[in-house]
């Protein structure tokens, strides 16, 4: 059925490239792995042909960052919201962020908030007050000249009400990876979880995922590969930077040991 609907063709290319993802995942399904993947990669292409995405930007962003939240700013002392209640799990799509997420849930005292866009959201309306302030700030800039604890206490009010006002509740969004040193200046007292798995097993559980809205990444593999790269030096910086702030988990470790991992990670959000 799949395929004689893509004989007929589409009018817009996004309607093609998901009829491609869905033939490429029953072919996997039926074992016909070499053509599973020839059909995957075609809907990338056809999918990647209607995102505007510049990885080179992105990377030269991510590297700003670094430069600007070193290690002498995150070890500067600055007041944030101390505010307690707050998990953030962060890392990849397709990495096990939401089994993580369930393990929490299953001790009866975290809230789900889902995946929140908040702290980014205001995150970006304080940069960008500190900007107007001294227009010659850079955004990465701006970032340390925000108003920590307002951020925290604006981002705290809207997640708990998302959250039902539970006491700890999760914020699941895999991206806030980028803001681990912001998240830990506005709110000190979050705990942030970063899920890890291997890299070619995440990578490809993405590439395989027809995303919408979002990982305009994922559609190409030299980009796929790049964004990789960059979010794993990322992420070693913020350990550099904030040693002890961050627990690792990997996901082949809490499927493998389900309970020691989650007793580590219940420890973890006390």
């Amino acid at each position: 059925d799949i395929e004689a609907r893509l004989k007929t063709g589409f009018r817009k290319a996004e309607d093609e490239a998901c009829a491609l993802y869905a033939l490429a995942k029953e072919l996997e399904d039926l074992g016909e792995h070499k053509k599973s993947f020839s059909t995957l990669m075609a809907g990338a292409k056809k999918r990647r042909s209607t995102i505007q995405y510049d990885a080179s930007a992105f990377s030269a962003m991510l590297q700003e960052i670094r430069s600007v939240q070193n290690a002498a700013a995150m070890a500067a002392p600055i007041v944030g919201h101390q505010e307690e209640g707050a998990i953030f799990i962060v890392g990849m799509p397709r990495t096990g962020t939401t089994l993580a997420e369930r393990i929490l849930l299953q001790s009866g005292k975290v809230k789900d908030a889902g995946e929140l866009m908040d702290f980014g959201f205001h995150m970006t309306g304080a940069m960008r007050k500190a900007q107007a302030a001294n227009p010659a700030l850079s955004p990465a800039q701006a970032t340390m000249e925000m108003d920590f604890a307002a951020l925290g206490r604006e981002y705290m009010r809207g997640a708990r009400q998302m959250a039902s006002g539970g006491a700890q509740f999760i914020d699941k969004l895999p991206v806030n990876y980028l803001y681990c040193g912001i998240i830990h200046k506005a709110l000190p007292k979050a705990r942030i979880i970063h899920m890890v798995r291997d890299p070619l097993d995440s990578c490809y559980a993405i590439l395989k995922t027809m995303f919408f809205n979002a990982y305009d990444f994922s559609y190409d593999l030299d980009e796929l590969a790049e964004y990789y790269i960059a979010y794993r030096r990322m992420m070693q910086h913020w350990h550099d930077v904030m040693p002890g702030v961050i627990l690792d988990v990997r996901y082949e470790d809490l499927v493998t040991d389900t309970e020691a991992q989650a007793r580590r990670i219940y420890d973890w959000c006390g």
